[in-house]
Parts: structure tokens; C-alpha cells; sequence
């Protein structure tokens, strides 16, 4: 048995003797931390959750507090998917805002290799049967992606033109500073 753990640590893709690939947790509750194969991303639920509302609260009550001064702007929350880089929690992170109007619904990245995992994570998912209708909805959500850094190397324009052609119901924009 080889194992091959994934980028973000949710999943490990394991090669059994008859050589079919399948998907297995990368540890359980109750695993010391000795034991956790790295890199993995760890998280506190809680905090998460709180963090992730507070946020959200803030940008509500800053946006209603400048609503009366004529201000024609609203203040949208855009998280970067390199602090995890995990197709999951971009999915939950969909899930959790959209419900208000604080979200931009989309996301930054900051390499290609990054909007790839991002999208087609967000896509993929989708035709899975594993959370189908959770990520069904998630994947609607993704309305857009923005590489915060020029790209650059041979292939990336190909690669870029790629997902946006296999993905163009999500947005695809990036940030030049120069040509």
C-alpha cells in the first residue's frame, strides 16, 4: 500500500494491491499529533466559525455606517485561497456567506497552479456523489477568480485560457504590471 498525501491534507490518495486509486481520511479525531502526517491543515471549528462571522459582521456594520453619506460603495469580502489552499474549505467558505451581501463570491489566488486546484475543486466537486447538493450550490457560488500576481513562464497563458474556456461561468481576471 502507497500512499500519497494531497496539497491542504484533506484526503490521501492511496494505490491498493489491485492498483485502484481511493480516497481515504488523513487521520480521525483522537490521532496525536505526532502522528499527523504534515503537511496538513488543522482547524478549530469554532474558531473558525467565529472568526469567519465576526468578519462578516464587521463588513455589514461598516457598510451600513457609511450607507447614509452618499457612498456608492459597499465593502465585499474577497479571501485569499493560499491561507489553506483547500478545496473544501473554499467550499465552505461559498457556503457560509452566501447568504448576505458582504461576499464579492469570489476568491483571490495567487499562483495558477492555485486558481486550478481552486476551480476545478469548486467544479468537480460538483459531479461528485460524495455532498453532491452541497456542492452543487458551492460551485454556483464561485462567480469569480483573481490572480494577484502576473503570471508568468511558458504554458501559463494556455493553462489560464484552459480553465477559463472548461469553467466560463466563473470569472476569471488577473492582476498585469507589466507587458
Amino acid at each position: 500500500l502507497s500512499s500519497i498525501t494531497t496539497s491542504g491534507a484533506l484526503s490521501t490518495m492511496s494505490t491498493a494491491s489491485s492498483g485502484q486509486l481511493y480516497r481515504k481520511p488523513p487521520t480521525s479525531v483522537g490521532t496525536s499529533l505526532s502522528d499527523i502526517g504534515t503537511p496538513s491543515l488543522l482547524v478549530s471549528l469554532p474558531a473558525l466559525e467565529s472568526n469567519e462571522k465576526r468578519l462578516r459582521s464587521l463588513v455589514h456594520d461598516n457598510n451600513t455606517k457609511h450607507q447614509g453619506n452618499g457612498q456608492a460603495f459597499a465593502v465585499k469580502i474577497r479571501p485569499h485561497f493560499k491561507a489553506h489552499k483547500s478545496s473544501d474549505l473554499a467550499r465552505w467558505q461559498l457556503q457560509r456567506c452566501s447568504d448576505d451581501n458582504t461576499f464579492s463570491g469570489g476568491f483571490c489566488v495567487q499562483t495558477i497552479t492555485e486558481a486550478e486546484a481552486l476551480v476545478k475543486g469548486a467544479y468537480s466537486a460538483s459531479q461528485t456523489d460524495d455532498h453532491n447538493a452541497e456542492c452543487k450550490t458551492s460551485s454556483a457560488l464561485l462567480q469569480s477568480v483573481l490572480l494577484t500576481n502576473s503570471p508568468g513562464g511558458k504554458g501559463v497563458a494556455d493553462r489560464l485560457a484552459k480553465l477559463q474556456s472548461d469553467h466560463a461561468q466563473c470569472k476569471l481576471s488577473i492582476v498585469v504590471d507589466c507587458m
